[in-house]
């Protein structure tokens, strides 16, 4: 893997953010003889399978919970005012689900920018991933200082820790 070094929390502290994870890393490369081309995992003889399959499942588990872990900010930061869901998903997914802390907003007509704080994080809520950056290009270029994309539709919002409107 790739460490590159980020600005840490303390002035003048250094953190290492992983960049990437490939077969040539230590501990994986027992997986690089099925990298690419048309073999698959039950290629991998099965003492280099389980010697490198105790790392990878333990990345995956590290991982999944860090994601957890950002979700909970997310939630709390939403519910504590600190940031704002913003729901841009078409309005007849709106009508169809939606979920109680979202402010709704129409990108095409505006209808609800006026409900948006520019100085807290947004994070919008999109059916398309792609129209959820675009969406957050928009708003950055109108003065939004952060704006995250989400692809998550509102099962996934639910599950992890939102409230759904009935």
């Amino acid at each position: 893997g790739d460490f590159i070094p980020v600005d840490g929390a303390e002035p003048g502290s250094t953190d290492y953010v992983v960049g990437e994870f490939n077969c040539s890393c230590v501990g994986i490369s027992k997986f690089q003889a099925v990298c690419g081309g048309t073999k698959t995992l039950a290629d991998v003889p099965d003492e280099d399978y389980f010697d490198a399959i105790q790392l990878t499942d333990l990345m995956g588990v590290t991982a999944i919970k860090m994601l957890d872990e950002k979700n909970n900010e997310v939630l709390e930061s939403v519910r504590g005012g600190e940031a704002q869901l913003v729901d841009a998903r078409p309005a007849e997914a709106k009508a169809e689900s939606a979920v109680e802390e979202a402010v709704p907003v129409d990108t095409t007509t505006g209808a609800g920018m006026d409900d948006l704080d520019k100085d807290k994080t947004i994070y919008l809520q999109h059916v398309d991933f792609n129209a959820a950056l675009e969406t957050a290009r928009e708003l950055a270029d109108k003065g939004f200082k952060n704006v995250v994309a989400l692809g998550d539709d509102v099962r996934k919002l639910v599950a992890k820790g939102f409230a759904q409107k009935s």
